[in-house]
């Protein structure tokens, strides 16, 4: 995994911050699933962690645009 965010970090700047962290968590997860899919017997459990870790984030981001898009609209 290269990208992954640390609950204790500021949340994004904006919204486009917001969907930029967004692109690069969901295609790091697809590399890394596509790397899995042509050799899964070089990964193991921990490999696993980190996709889950950057999936839950790219869900806590898309909860930071809904809720300032909404915002942002009132």
């Amino acid at each position: 995994m290269t990208m992954n965010l640390q609950e204790s970090e500021v949340g994004p700047d904006n919204i486009h911050d917001a969907l930029r962290q967004l692109q690069a968590l969901t295609s790091c997860i697809a590399r890394d699933m596509e790397n899995y899919l042509d050799d899964p017997t070089v990964y193991g459990a921990e490999y696993f962690e980190d996709i889950k870790e950057a999936a839950l984030t790219a869900n806590l981001l898309v909860t930071w645009v809904r809720d300032n898009f909404k915002e942002l609209h009132k």
